[in-house]
């Protein structure tokens, strides 16, 4: 347990502040491609995962349906992305990410690298290693307990923190 009864909440209040500044500097980095974040974070599950359902696109995103249609549209309107049938499931489609998409998304990485590059030169690699412990701590216990409705996001989620996120909300 926490000591202070004010570090935890500092923690959390850090964390978001980190991931707001982050993603306005992705966002910014991403202008010049006329690529939005929720795109670049579509096609950045896409290339770690391969194909999905997109529901479990949604999912991974941390976005509802709806915003991941809006999302799924928009990819495959720039030719990044293409919805199919999935054949074990008429209702629903299967995103995979199509050439022009992996050649945009590689084009994204490569201007998003700075925001990344300045970041890791405020730590050195053990402070960046003895940060992620507590972080991930909270990251699976946060999926694992119940949500305040009574029901568990965990349960559908990835076991382990993304490696890189740019989801549909923020």
């Amino acid at each position: 347990m926490f000591g202070n009864d004010e570090a935890l909440p500092r923690l959390f209040e850090l964390a978001a502040g980190v991931h707001h500044a982050a993603k306005r500097r992705v966002e910014a980095s991403l202008r010049s491609l006329d690529m939005t974040y929720p795109q670049y974070g579509a096609l950045l599950v896409l290339a770690r995962e391969g194909p999905l359902k997109q529901g479990c696109l949604a999912e991974l995103l941390d976005t509802d349906r709806t915003t991941m249609m809006v999302i799924c549209d928009s990819l495959e309107r720039r030719g990044w992305a293409k919805r199919s049938a999935d054949p074990e499931d008429r209702r629903s489609k299967i995103v995979g990410m199509l050439p022009d998409g992996q050649a945009a998304f590689e084009t994204a990485k490569a201007l998003v690298a700075p925001v990344y590059a300045l970041a890791s030169a405020l730590f050195a690699d053990e402070e960046a290693r003895i940060a992620l412990i507590p972080l991930e701590k909270l990251w699976t216990g946060l999926l694992a307990a119940p949500d305040s409705d009574g029901g568990s996001k965990g349960g559908n989620r990835r076991a382990s923190p993304p490696a890189d996120s740019a989801g549909g909300k923020s």
